[in-house]
C-alpha cells in the first residue's frame, strides 16, 4: 500500500512540509504586490506528489490517532469547470494522504450534456468514478453521486471550483470523532483574482463569518459537509437532495435542516479548510447582488408556512431593503466605504420579495429553461 506525500515547499527556510499549504496561503493574501503571484500559490499547493512504499497512521493536525478506519466518498457533482475541476482533483491526494487507515474513493458527477469533464477525468491520475447525469439540476447531479456511493461509511461533498487543503479530510474526521455528530462542515475561503477591484476586496463581501471550532449548526452548505452514509441509506431518494432546489440552489440548506429536525447534528470543523477560486467576472456588485436575491430566495422558502406568509416575504424584503439601503447610504457618504452588510440585507430583501410575488433567482438555471 503506498502513502502518497506531497513533495517539500519550495518557500522560505522557515516553511516545513506539514504547514507547506500555510505558507501558499499566507503569500496568496500578500496585497503589497510581494510574494507569489496566485498563479505561483497554485503551483506550490498541486506540485506532483512523491511516493514511498510504506503506509503511515492517520493523525489530525493535532497529533490524535484515528482509531477507526472507515470506507469515504469524495462526491463533486460538476458542469462545464473542466479547468477548475482539474485543480481540485490535483488538490486531492495530499489530503487523502493523510487518511490512510481510510479507503477513499472518488466520484464526479458531469451535469453537462456535452460530458465536458470526461476529458479532466480521463487524464486525471487520481483514481475515480466518471458518471453522467442527463437530468439538468444540482440536485440530480448529487443525488446521483449518493446513489453510486451505496455501501459507504461515509460521503464528503464538494463544489467543483474548489481546492482542498493538505489536512482538510483529516481534519472533517477528527471533528467527527470528537463531537459524534452526523455531519461536519467546514470553512470555503474565497481566493480572489489579484486584478479584484480594490473596492470589493476591501468591503470582505467575499468573506463568510467564522464559526467556533467544534460549534454545533443549524444548517450548512455542502461545498466542505461530511455526512453519514445512513443518512442517506435509511431514506427515499425522493428524500434527499430535492428537485425543487435543483436550479435555484439551496438544496444543501434545505437537506441539513431537515436532517437537523429529524435529529441529526452538524458540528463545525474550523481548520478543515477548502478554497473556492473566484473568476474575475464573479468579482462585480451584480453579480453579488444576483447571489444575495438567490440567497433571500432561499431563506423565503424556508420559512414556516402560514396563511400569511407571502404578506409577511413582501413586508420582510421591504424592512431589509430599508434597514440595508440606510446603512449602505451612512457608510458611503460618511466613511467612502462598501457596507457588506448593508448590500446583503438590501438584495436578501430583494430576493424575499421576488420570491413571495411568485418569482425568484435561479442561479443554476440553463439557457432555454423556462
Amino acid at each position: 500500500m503506498c502513502c502518497i506525500r506531497p513533495s517539500a515547499c519550495a518557500g522560505d527556510d522557515q516553511c516545513h512540509d506539514n504547514d507547506c499549504f500555510a505558507h501558499t496561503r499566507r503569500h496568496t493574501f500578500t496585497r503589497d504586490g510581494s510574494g507569489p503571484t496566485a498563479s505561483d500559490c497554485f503551483k506550490l499547493l498541486l506540485r506532483p506528489p512523491s511516493f514511498h512504499s510504506h503506509t503511515t497512521p492517520l493523525h489530525s493536525a493535532q497529533g490524535r490517532k484515528c482509531v477507526m478506519s472507515s470506507h469515504i466518498t469524495i462526491a463533486i457533482a460538476t458542469y462545464r469547470r473542466p479547468e477548475e475541476l482539474d485543480s481540485l482533483l490535483r488538490s486531492l491526494p495530499p489530503a487523502i494522504a493523510q487518511v490512510a487507515d481510510h479507503v477513499c474513493r472518488v466520484i464526479v458527477v458531469d451535469n453537462d450534456p456535452d460530458q465536458s469533464a470526461s476529458t479532466t477525468c480521463a487524464r486525471s491520475a487520481l483514481p475515480l468514478d466518471y458518471l453522467w447525469e442527463p437530468k439538468p439540476g444540482i440536485s440530480a447531479a448529487r443525488n446521483r453521486a449518493i446513489a453510486h456511493a451505496k455501501g459507504t461509511d461515509w460521503i464528503v461533498f464538494l463544489d467543483d471550483d474548489e481546492i482542498v487543503g493538505r489536512h482538510w479530510l483529516a481534519e472533517l474526521i477528527r471533528m467527527q470523532s470528537l463531537t459524534g455528530a452526523e455531519m461536519i462542515a467546514g470553512p470555503v475561503k474565497s481566493l480572489l483574482p489579484a486584478t479584484t477591484p480594490s473596492y470589493i476586496v476591501g468591503s470582505r463581501l467575499f468573506d463568510r463569518p467564522p464559526k467556533d471550532n467544534g460549534s454545533f449548526q443549524n444548517e450548512a452548505g455542502s461545498g466542505n459537509l461530511l455526512c453519514k452514509y445512513a443518512l442517506f441509506s435509511e431514506r427515499e431518494p425522493s428524500e434527499w437532495f430535492l428537485d425543487s432546489f435543483g436550479l435555484t440552489g439551496g438544496g444543501d440548506s434545505e437537506l441539513t435542516r431537515r436532517f437537523r429536525r429529524e435529529g441529526a447534528r452538524i458540528a463545525w470543523a474550523a481548520h478543515a479548510e477548502v478554497y473556492e477560486t473566484v473568476p474575475l467576472a464573479r468579482t462585480s456588485l451584480r453579480w453579488l447582488a444576483r447571489r444575495y436575491r438567490r440567497v433571500g430566495a432561499i431563506d423565503y422558502r424556508l420559512g414556516e408556512d402560514s396563511r400569511y406568509k407571502r404578506l409577511r416575504g413582501v413586508l420582510g424584503g421591504a424592512g431589509r431593503i430599508a434597514s440595508g439601503a440606510t446603512s449602505l447610504a451612512w457608510n458611503l457618504l460618511a466613511h467612502a466605504r462598501l457596507d457588506a452588510p448593508a448590500f446583503r440585507r438590501i438584495f436578501r430583501g430583494v430576493g424575499f420579495i421576488e420570491t413571495a410575488l411568485g418569482g425568484g433567482y435561479r442561479e443554476y438555471a440553463r439557457q432555454g429553461d423556462v
